[in-house]
């Protein structure tokens, strides 16, 4: 018996390798005769760096640049595939929501500008390809703070000018003033050959009402006041880029980074699950499967529009093996997964949350907890 282990990482607790490592546990003791092919994988957020360079055989790289709030300085890791010239770069390195103290939490604040400097690094590198997965982040800035470390210069209706030399970071409370931007160092970058690739798994659009602001920024620590106000910046942001696309699926992503990657850099937007499954070969591995068990922190409803457990519960559907979602917290629009209309099916959903402790108890013991979970359906899927 051969179980496939493809969790994506938990939020504040565990790393995907972290979530692999528990649930193999968990499954050995229910299971110890089974063999374990551990495959932490990403979305384009946190673990993507660590799932892409360890399937290709790459190397890590680390860079000290500035965090997302004001003076926090940060050193941050990317990664740098065999060929040499593709970077892996993960937003939430160094625009993290877990990197904010909780009581310091607001996306009007932060900024992507660290994200820009390990992209100038990887540059500086000799690296012309740069990968940047989205997920997981603490901003709203609509990349401009990215967009910013790389040269872009934006001038505000105050008269000042914000560029990377500039101690300033472009923030979401920065939008609404923005009278001007100037993208020629962008362009410059595109000429010597170098293009961006934004990996993320939403749908979302820049504004409205599925927009960035009003669908995530409440979960980075925005009130209904701030949510109002850094929607009408992503607005005005886009009506300064018309020739971008704000309605297009994805470009919220990441406080509406997508966009600034492609409206200010030129780039483009790829599935990271798919980026993912393909470097580790999942098709592949689940071909030998009996039983895939996947997770993630919290499966929802956003988890179906493309997150990391919808592409491993797609992939293993074509090929006819069985799921099982070990998950932080479950919705309960996600539990109906089980069902067999679902849109995608699994065999059963365990959640951390069932066990009854409170939310920092169960981050801080997540592998513990995970494990255990894990050994209770491998058992009951046996029986």
């Amino acid at each position: 018996m051969r179980f496939l282990i493809a969790p994506d990482g938990f939020k504040e607790s565990m790393s995907p390798a972290q979530a692999a490592a528990a649930i193999a546990r968990g499954a050995a003791a229910a299971a110890p005769e089974a063999e374990l092919d551990l495959c932490p994988i990403a979305d384009g957020g946190e673990g993507t760096v660590e799932a892409l360079v360890s399937a290709t055989g790459g190397a890590m790289r680390t860079a000290t640049v500035r965090g997302p709030l004001p003076g926090m300085r940060i050193d941050a890791q990317w990664g740098v595939l065999p060929d040499g010239e593709t970077a892996i770069i993960e937003l939430p390195s160094a625009a993290g929501l877990a990197l904010v103290p909780r009581q310091r939490r607001n996306p009007l604040h932060t900024t992507t500008f660290g994200v820009g400097e390990l992209a100038a690094a990887a540059i500086d590198a000799g690296c012309t390809t740069i990968f940047i997965g989205l997920g997981g982040s603490s901003t709203c800035d609509g990349g401009c703070g990215l967009a910013q470390a790389l040269g872009v210069r934006f001038t505000l209706d105050d008269g000042r000018s914000l560029d990377q030399s500039s101690d300033e970071c472009m923030t979401g409370a920065h939008l609404e003033a923005i009278s001007s931007i100037d993208r020629s160092a962008a362009a410059a970058l595109g000429q010597r050959g170098v293009r961006f690739i934004a990996a993320n798994d939403v749908t979302n659009p820049l504004y409205g009402p599925r927009g960035s602001a009003l669908v995530f920024a409440p979960q980075k620590g925005a009130s209904p006041s701030d949510v109002q106000r850094l929607d009408r910046g992503l607005r005005h942001l886009a009506s300064l880029l018309p020739d971008a696309d704000a309605d297009a699926p994805g470009m919220g992503a990441a406080g509406g980074c997508t966009f600034g990657i492609a409206a200010l850099l030129g780039g483009s937007l790829r599935r990271g699950i798919e980026l993912v499954l393909n470097a580790v070969g999942f098709d592949q591995r689940v071909q030998r499967a009996d039983l895939v068990l996947t997770g993630e922190g919290r499966l929802d409803e956003q988890s179906i529009g493309g997150k990391a457990v919808s592409g491993v519960v797609a992939a293993a559907a074509a090929r006819g093996v069985p799921v099982i979602a070990l998950v932080g917290d479950a919705s309960s629009a996600a539990r109906q997964w089980t069902l067999p209309d679902a849109p995608l099916r699994v065999q059963a959903v365990y959640a951390i949350s069932d066990l009854g402790h409170d939310l920092d108890e169960s981050i801080r013991n997540g592998p513990q907890y995970l494990a255990q979970i894990a050994q209770a359906a491998v058992r009951k899927w046996l029986d």
